[in-house]
């Protein structure tokens, strides 16, 4: 599951640069239309404009993104893995006690 959310973090990303360079490429030439086309989505100019006006503060901002969930992943694999690990040593322990007590049994009813 890890290994999918690396490569979902990496491709979003790469998506992210790409717009931030278009809706860049696209202010610089006519600012009037690329305002009019993302009408209604102001946030999303002033967060790709202002927060974010060089691709290194969405890189930084996303590899922390990544950082964050990564950590989250793997400490829910961690815990996951906890728990199969716990059922299968119980699953064992009742077995083995299972099958100690049939044999008991078989003892007693030779004996």
């Amino acid at each position: 599951m890890l290994n999918e959310v690396v490569n979902f973090n990496e491709k979003f990303k790469e998506a992210a640069i790409l717009e931030h360079e278009r809706l860049h490429a696209n202010m610089a030439k006519d600012e009037e239309s690329t305002m009019k086309e993302y009408e209604g989505n102001e946030a999303y100019i002033t967060i790709f404009l202002l927060e974010f006006g060089e691709t290194e503060a969405i890189v930084t901002a996303l590899e922390g993104f990544k950082e964050t969930t990564e950590n989250k992943i793997s400490n829910f694999e961690g815990v996951i893995n906890a728990e199969i690990t716990k059922d299968w040593k119980d699953t064992e322990s009742r077995i083995v006690q299972e099958e100690h007590a049939r044999n008991r049994d078989i003892i007693e009813e030779i004996v």
